[in-house]
């Protein structure tokens, strides 16, 4: 009985999307009475569909003129400045990447929200199951679409760390065309929503309108508002056939009583009837019980509460994410050529390196690679306090142009003998050469002894 008095109140949501103005395709205002029938009605929700497609041509504008003008504009910055703006690259689509993550969590939460609203539609209504057979393909199809957003975040994500043009390149791909399915989507969402939340807001009257001629106003009033005060519109037609089966009962139980003695014959058919009576009797119970507006009101509700709340809702969500996926993309697609471009000037900077730098880390890793096969000599010959200190002789260079002096220190250290280093960018003002872990130690342990040699000779 309780359930029975609960009555359909349209949710805010509804009455916002509602009072969007309905305009046709001449800019004349349309009733925003919910009619799908009507032209000027399916003008109006075309033109809301339009609108989302003219903000994706000016979106697809605006990024071929940023594009053009980030390929066309050549500009020599700053080591500072380009790490800057390398920085803010990578934080732009680090960003970028963070807001279509959470517009695809907005996304499945709203896409969850449509299913099961539309599914509680259709287990509240008997035979609509074909109706709404589509619903599973649109479940998947956003599915796909959030898979495929997902994918390219994580190709974003890989090409700025792997510094892959190949993948930011598939990145610029695929971004473009999850940016149209985003607007297209965008644009299904909002003439579907606006469509819903004019069903919503005034259910009743819509119902009442499309039953008109075909089912009893009184009829449709009592299982739609289903009012204890009121009465049921079968009820008298129920009463007069209850009271006309007692009447049968009793005229039979009085012929079994008064007629079977005098005709015995009679007593089976009696039987038969009065058995029928009964069976009628009890089927009439049970369609004044089905009859009652009780059950499909409850039913009613529960439609509504399936697409105004939970389904309304779940477009207004997916309409979210179709709008934060559509900026994120964008992000993503204006940022793409600035790393692209900084990558080829890194890649510029780094192949204007000489080949014969030993600091250059390409000339390491050929080395690495192709080790010399003749005889290596240590980076330094010193004098041993042990041995000879006359049969050290510097070693032989390969090939060398620079004078002696280059290769020779001015001081005579440890034993007053020149030191020899195999040191050829003295003289190109270049930094010293790394020295290995092993090098070093070697170089500290012969120091230190020459240290003890020469302090216990010339005491202080």
């Amino acid at each position: 009985m309780q359930a029975a008095r609960v009555e359909y109140i349209a949710p805010w949501w509804v009455v916002w999307l509602h009072s969007v103005p309905h305009l046709g395709l001449r800019l004349q205002p349309v009733d925003s009475t919910f009619s799908p029938g009507d032209e000027s009605y399916q003008e109006s929700l075309l033109f809301l569909a339009l609108v989302a497609a003219v903000c994706l041509g000016l979106n697809l504008i605006f990024l071929a003129a940023y594009l053009v003008g980030v390929c066309c504009c050549r500009q020599e910055d700053a080591a500072q400045t380009k790490q800057r703006q390398s920085c803010c690259i990578t934080w732009t689509a680090v960003v970028a990447g963070l807001v279509c993550c959470a517009a695809v969590g907005v996304g499945f939460y709203g896409n969850s929200e449509t299913n099961d609203g539309v599914y509680q539609l259709m287990y509240s209504l008997e035979d609509a199951n074909h109706t709404f057979s589509g619903i599973d393909a649109l479940w998947l199809s956003y599915l796909l679409l959030f898979i495929l957003d997902l994918v390219i975040c994580l190709m974003a994500c890989l090409g700025l760390a792997k510094r892959s043009k190949c993948l930011l390149a598939s990145m610029l791909c695929c971004g473009a065309l999850s940016l149209l399915f985003s607007w297209a989507s965008l644009a299904a969402d909002a003439a579907v929503a606006v469509g819903t939340s004019d069903f919503c807001v005034a259910p009743d009257t819509f119902i009442l309108n499309i039953t008109e001629g075909q089912i009893s106003t009184e009829v449709t009033r009592y299982y739609l508002y289903c009012s204890q005060s009121g009465s049921s519109p079968f009820q008298q037609t129920l009463t007069t056939f209850q009271r006309a089966l007692t009447t049968m009962q009793i005229q039979i139980a009085g012929l079994l009583q008064f007629a079977v003695p005098l005709f015995s014959t009679a007593e089976k058919d009696l039987l038969a009837i009065q058995l029928l009576l009964n069976s009628s009797e009890s089927s009439l119970h049970q369609l004044t019980a089905m009859l009652d507006c009780r059950g499909l009101h409850k039913d009613y509700l529960d439609a509504l509460t399936g697409v105004c709340y939970d389904g309304l809702q779940g477009l207004l969500y997916l309409g979210l994410f179709s709008l934060l996926a559509a900026l994120a993309f964008s992000t993503m697609i204006c940022a793409g050529p600035r790393a692209w471009k900084h990558f080829t000037t890194r890649n510029r900077d780094y192949n204007d390196i000489d080949d014969d730098d030993p600091f250059n880390p390409q000339a390491w890793r050929m080395a690495a690679h192709n080790p010399p096969r003749g005889q290596l000599h240590s980076f330094c010959s010193y004098s041993s306090g042990l041995g000879s200190q006359t049969s050290l002789q510097p070693p032989a260079q390969t090939i060398s142009n620079a004078p002696v002096s280059e290769y020779m220190n001015q001081a005579m250290l440890f034993g007053r003998n020149p030191r020899y280093e195999n040191v050829p960018l003295i003289g190109r003002a270049s930094p010293p050469p790394t020295y290995s872990p092993s090098m070093r130690a070697t170089y500290l342990s012969v120091a230190d002894e020459h240290l003890r040699h020469y302090g216990n000779q010339f005491p202080a």
